[in-house]
């Protein structure tokens, strides 16, 4: 067995912190902050929204952890006494001990003399959860009372431009960055460890305060010619896809909207939040895109496309957070039953160009 190989978890980074009498400092209290429901011609909620209501959106905080390590590509982090701080290390589709950590020969740590701040995140390569899981953290650390910065780490993608673009927008500077890989095993004076903020689904309202305040015209953008009604198409996207696409979008041209496909790929995320204050009305299935929701104005209509097997309410609470008038509408096909979900992220969806119009019409266009 590996040396370094974890010997078991804790459960969160507060747990540890209680135990050994550690700088754990709550730096925004978790509270219930949904206002506006969604509307959809079906009538009542979803079950997904339903529960949703009744969540907590996790607290945000700091951790310092003496002697702390940082193992992989996403960055497991490992307490002085070899165990994993598994709200710190979440990756999809696994649970604490079917993380790669337990399985993998560990090598020994680089020791690094310095405080070290940790920015990674499993799926840090993804919009939604780089604009909501990974920069919010910034400003947890420039808010807690610890020990100061040395370096960063982060997981990052050199074909995912919006990670460079914010990081220098926020004041992370290249120079002060290190890159995680595959089997990189790192152990600080300091591992200073910022909470994971959006990973639930229900990302808090102090986030997106954040990131509009550093990202909506913060930094002279202009604002963009006026896009009333916008669609954002995921045609050159893997999956999730609207299969009946050329309908759906024939439709939405009589009502005035404009197509955008791969547009956004091509602006920096000032420029997007600028395109999606100036908007009245958005259209779109669920996709990374629809993180700029939380750029909206107060009062714009947002209308989602879901498939039954994945109804995902996240952008619902990020409109919610901002004023946004939020609808959605359940693509066709069987619907499993109340409290099943089968989270099936890729599935296609066909949206019912009756249901749409209705749709279109209970947001007033």
């Amino acid at each position: 067995m590996s040396m370094y190989r974890p010997t078991g978890y804790y459960e969160t980074a507060s747990e540890w912190a209680k135990l050994t009498y550690t700088h754990h400092e709550i730096v925004f209290p978790a509270h219930r902050d949904i206002s506006r429901m969604p509307r959809t011609i079906d009538g009542g909620l979803h079950w997904k929204h339903d529960n949703e209501v009744r969540q907590m959106p996790p607290a945000g905080s700091v951790t310092v952890i003496p002697g702390g390590r940082l193992w992989g590509k996403n960055g497991t982090v490992v307490t002085p006494d070899d165990k994993v701080v598994w709200d710190l290390s979440i990756e999809y589709r696994h649970d604490p001990y079917t993380l790669p950590i337990f399985h993998e020969q560990i090598g020994q740590p680089e020791r690094l003399d310095g405080n070290v701040a940790d920015l990674t995140f499993c799926a840090s390569d993804t919009y939604y959860h780089w604009m909501l899981d990974v920069l919010p953290r910034v400003e947890l650390l420039s808010k807690y009372k610890g020990p100061g910065i040395d370096v960063y780490v982060c997981n990052l993608d050199w074909k995912c431009s919006f990670q460079w673009d914010t990081l220098t927008r926020l004041g992370v500077t290249t120079s002060k960055i290190i890159e995680t890989y595959p089997g990189i095993h790192l152990q600080a004076r300091n591992l200073i460890a910022p909470s994971s903020v959006g990973y639930t689904g229900h990302a808090p309202a102090w986030a997106c305060e954040f990131l509009r305040s550093r990202f909506l015209y913060a930094d002279g953008t202009s604002r963009p010619a006026r896009m009333e009604r916008i669609y954002l198409s995921r045609q050159k996207a893997r999956w999730r896809k609207v299969e009946n696409e050329e309908e759906v979008i024939g439709l939405l041209r009589r009502y005035g909207f404009e197509i955008l496909t791969d547009e956004l790929d091509r602006m920096s995320v000032s420029e997007q939040a600028a395109l999606f204050h100036a908007a009245d009305y958005i259209v779109g299935p669920h996709g990374s895109g629809l993180t700029n929701v939380l750029f909206c104005h107060p009062d714009a209509k947002v209308l989602e496309f879901h498939s039954p097997n994945y109804v995902n309410p996240l952008y619902w609470v990020l409109g919610n957070h901002v004023g946004v008038d939020y609808f959605y509408l359940i693509g066709e096909g069987p619907r499993p039953p109340d409290g099943v979900d089968p989270k099936e992220d890729w599935e296609n969806i066909r949206v019912d160009l009756g249901k749409l119009e209705r749709s279109l019409q209970l947001m007033g266009c």
